[in-house]
């Protein structure tokens, strides 16, 4: 099926358009797979031994800086294991993914329960998510959840039931006490999903984030390797960013990075079954959860963590090369600083979880986990010695500063101009800006891992008072670490420079100021009060006001008056078994069974869904009752939702 560039959602507002994405095109569809490429890492590896070998020339010319080596196997590490892991072809191409499609049989059994979890994400872009998610092709029962742990809005409740989802908030903590199980807060989005998986009972689960737009055709692209491989208890499909030229360079540079991982380091770590749990645009196996107690239940990382735990069940995660959504990228410095913290701490985590000691992982896995782990080490590492061989060169050996001496680093320098742009599109060396960002993360996050302090979660879209407020999280703490630091190093490396000069001239050292220059345009732009981040200025076409959205909006606003003047409020027709306590298909004989139905196109009457029978009447409990309803009006949750306290 053909998918167009341009399908957004309109919306009325005074506020400016917001950006939104469309569903990948069919060429961004299969733009990861691609043939193996070796030349490209086996350069990659030249480039880091050039830049390890200067950094051991120096740190050996005196005693005092010989301490410099002690943090040269956290460099070299990562270095080995990542050429290892990539110099293998992958384990998918894109005629056996086309084969496990053809062999499919669909199954009526194949029900699927799409779960997207919400957190105050700005209205254009929910729409946006709950409309293309709403058109997702499937042949048996779909039923979908919004899974709301903001701060209420009318808006959102109106918005399930327009686009057909059970609208579930769990209810509020009572104040003065820390959340508990079922309640609002409790594990962030964990918990949510927790909370998620316990109401609904579809075989297969389906996340999408707040932010993403699927293709139709997502459920048939990734259901039928649940079949074709029993053993598999998650598929993970990439995460797919567009990179234009009006984004700025958090922006551009954050959908590169992510283009690197699953283009090039998912298909390596899949081919010794090793590949991740990204948490998005993946499908989950009810039994393989059930099997191993449910989601892990950690403040952080949720998804890889649940992934690792499926592992101790027998379960494997298998990852598709395919584009079948695409998201928005992080584009301020408060959404990029607490998305880099979150994951490196979450990796932290996973390390010292027993899941992960417990899994059934062989030595190539377990290395493929550590080598995420190793990366956020050698990042903050990074940060901290990148500086290293220059500063003690000119502030200690001024007469051994000579241009030669920066040849090994020839081979990087031309990675950056030439490979690196080969790996993923709107590569620039402004890249690496964004890399010293991410850096300072690691280094928080990576302190707070060592005072076993866990930073609060939170979303990476989120607009809440929350995300908007300069408490003392993330964003500030990188802030000062990375100010503090850009100045420091600046004035060593210039009065350096400066005191050096007249004695040594600048036919010595035009190398050595030419690459402080470099490296004053890379970095400066991060003491200015908007960290170098210009506001992104998308055009009309692919905001919330495109004509594309209009059309995509008129279309569905077409489908649901059919639909509703044929009194059809479902997705399909009702399967043989339903969630009724004493009907329930004896595979889903779930403690929660779900009868609310979910919207879809305003129901005439209570229409049964394919889950069974209409839902019965609400009834109020309790003002901090859990929700779960079809839409907006109905304040108290059915009585068969409630939770016990």
């Amino acid at each position: 099926m053909g998918v167009g560039r341009r399908q957004h959602a309109p919306v009325e507002s005074d506020e400016a358009p917001i950006y939104v994405p469309a569903p990948p095109s069919d060429e961004e569809k299969y733009s990861y797979f691609q043939k193996p490429k070796p030349w490209i890492f086996a350069w990659i590896f030249v480039s880091a031994l050039g830049i390890l070998y200067g950094y051991v020339m120096v740190a050996v010319k005196s005693p005092l800086t010989t301490p410099a080596l002690l943090v040269l196997p956290i460099m070299v590490m990562p270095v080995l294991v990542n050429f290892w892991l990539r110099s293998h072809r992958p384990r998918l191409t894109l005629e056996q993914h086309q084969e496990v499609l053809r062999r499919y049989r669909p199954d009526p059994a194949d029900t699927v329960d799409i779960w997207v979890p919400i957190c105050g994400e700005p209205i254009p872009v929910l729409r946006n998510t709950c409309r293309t998610v709403a058109a997702l092709e499937w042949h048996a029962p779909v039923m979908r959840y919004l899974l709301d742990d903001g701060d209420p809005r009318r808006e959102v409740e109106e918005m399930a039931l327009e686009f057909g989802f059970v609208y579930v908030r769990r209810r509020d903590a009572v104040p003065g006490r820390e959340p508990r199980e079922g309640e609002r807060g409790w594990l962030k989005k964990a918990g949510n999903m927790i909370n998620a998986f316990e109401l609904s009972m579809g075989r297969f689960g389906v996340v999408f984030d707040a932010d993403f737009a699927p293709r139709p055709d997502f459920l048939k692209e990734t259901v039928p390797y649940m079949q074709a491989y029993p053993r598999t208890g998650i598929v993970q499909t990439a995460q797919y960013f567009d990179i234009s030229p009006w984004m700025n360079y958090v922006q551009r540079g954050a959908g590169s990075l992510q283009e690197v991982f699953f283009r090039w380091i998912q298909p390596a770590r899949d081919v010794w079954r090793a590949a991740i749990c990204a948490g998005t645009n993946v499908v989950y196996r009810r039994d393989a959860v059930e099997s191993v107690g449910g989601f892990a239940r950690v403040p952080l990382g949720e998804d890889v963590n649940s992934g690792v735990k499926l592992w101790t069940g027998g379960w494997e995660t298998r990852y598709l090369p395919l584009a079948l959504a695409k998201g928005v990228a992080p584009d301020t410095w408060g959404a990029i600083t607490n998305q880099q913290q979150r994951w490196c701490r979450s990796s932290m985590l996973l390390m010292t979880e027993k899941h992960f000691r417990d899994a059934k992982f062989n030595w190539q896995q377990r290395m493929a986990f550590w080598a995420a782990f190793l990366y956020y080490m050698a990042s903050a590492g990074l940060l901290l010695t990148a500086p290293f061989p220059t500063l003690t060169m000119l502030w200690f050996f001024p007469d051994k500063v000579l241009p030669h001496n920066y040849l090994p680093m020839l081979p990087a320098l031309l990675a950056t101009l030439l490979i690196f742009p080969m790996m993923a599109r709107g590569w620039r060396p402004e890249i690496f800006r964004l890399c010293m960002i991410n850096s300072g993360c690691h280094v928080i996050a990576i302190g707070d891992a060592l005072r076993a302090k866990v930073q609060e979660w939170v979303p990476t879209g989120a607009v809440t008072k929350a995300a908007k407020t300069k408490k003392k999280g993330a964003p500030e703490r990188v802030s000062r670490l990375l100010r503090t630091w850009v100045i420091v190093v600046q004035v060593l490396l210039w009065s350096g420079l400066a005191l050096r000069l007249p004695e040594y001239g600048i036919g010595t050292l035009w190398a050595t100021a030419l690459l402080a220059a470099v490296q004053l345009y890379m970095v400066a732009p991060l003491l200015l009060p908007s960290y170098g981040i210009r506001p992104s200025t998308p055009p009309l076409e692919v905001t919330d006001r495109g004509p594309a959205v209009a059309a995509a909006e008129r279309a569905w606003s077409a489908t649901r008056s059919a639909a509703a003047q044929r009194q059809v409020g479902w997705d399909a027709p009702p399967p043989a078994w339903s969630t009724h306590p004493d009907q329930r298909h004896p595979r889903h004989n779930h403690p929660h069974p779900v009868q609310a139905h979910h919207g879809g196109p305003p129901p005439v009457g209570h229409a049964p869904g394919p889950y069974g029978p209409a839902p019965r009447p609400p009834v109020r409990r309790s003002p901090h009752d859990a929700v779960a309803y079809p839409g907006p009006h109905q304040p108290d949750p059915p009585h068969h939702l409630e939770r016990a306290r």
